[in-house]
């Protein structure tokens, strides 16, 4: 079974929203290193692809999901203007 093709009116809305289905809601990072560690990536693996999709870079010892959680906080806080990068 195909998607269904939401249908755009000429000012670009849809004119059956109800069929388009949103796309999947970009997950935690717990529940992203959780997958990752079910599929048998160690955690330090797992810490540094759940950072890594986040804009992260890798390191060493790999991130902690409280790290990476940190981190995003804190990128948010930057682009709110709410603290200086």
């Amino acid at each position: 079974m195909e998607p269904a093709i939401p249908e755009i009116d000429g000012r670009g809305h849809q004119q059956n929203p109800a069929k388009s289905r949103p796309g999947p809601a970009p997950s935690a990072p717990h529940g992203t290193y959780r997958h990752l560690r079910m599929l048998g990536l160690d955690p330090s693996e797992a810490g540094n692809l759940a950072a890594f999709v986040r804009g992260i870079p890798p390191v060493e010892q790999g991130w902690t999901v409280k790290q990476i959680e940190h981190l995003l906080f804190l990128r948010y806080l930057v682009e709110q203007r709410r603290v200086a990068s």
